[in-house]
């Protein structure tokens, strides 16, 4: 026999992907439940640079600088080398005309009005942001948050915590803090 009931699914996107996810949910809100964007691209433009060119340029250097951080480090350990070895070998002309473009439009505003009316229903949105992070800076994001009123949207601070892939051990224990987040 065939049930009509279904989970409705939670979402948890990191980085890039956290454009999609915000299209995602103001597409089928009905079909989504919690929300957690892990170190999120798209919700600081302004402060990145002032056009797609400039900010994939100042993306890039931020990125080469968070490479180094001693947790993401490829010197840390051998997966973290190995996690980068395949990042550097899919970054091309076209990923960073991608980043450009994805951090063309500032996604705050849909963002905020999304979270209000998420909370109006008892659903869960929510920003993980890394106290280390020199990617998607903490305080950038904040300023952001704060200028959109944003007081729906929860925060999830890690403070230890730099701007690593989910492919890392420590990227792990993040997506562990989200699960944890929306399981409350």
């Amino acid at each position: 026999m065939h049930d009509d009931t279904y989970l409705i699914p939670d979402i948890v996107a990191e980085s890039q992907a956290a454009i999609g996810a915000i299209y995602a949910e103001a597409d089928r809100p009905e079909d989504i439940n919690g929300l957690v964007l892990l170190r999120p691209l798209g919700l600081n433009v302004e402060q990145i640079g002032n056009s797609p060119r400039n900010r994939a340029k100042n993306l890039l250097g931020r990125a080469a600088a968070t490479l180094f951080q001693s947790d993401q480090s490829i010197f840390h350990d051998r997966w973290n080398a190995y996690v980068a070895n395949r990042l550097l070998k899919r970054l091309s002309c076209h990923t960073l005309t991608q980043l450009g473009i994805g951090l063309s439009e500032d996604m705050i505003p849909l963002l905020t009005k999304q979270a209000e009316a998420r909370s109006e229903e008892g659903k869960k949105t929510a920003l993980l942001i890394g106290g280390k992070d020199r990617m998607m800076k903490p305080d950038e994001l904040l300023a952001a948050r704060e200028k959109a009123g944003a007081s729906a949207l929860d925060l999830i601070m890690i403070e230890e915590a730099s701007h690593r892939s989910l492919a890392t051990r420590r990227g792990a224990k993040d997506l562990a803090f989200a699960v944890d987040y929306l399981a409350a």
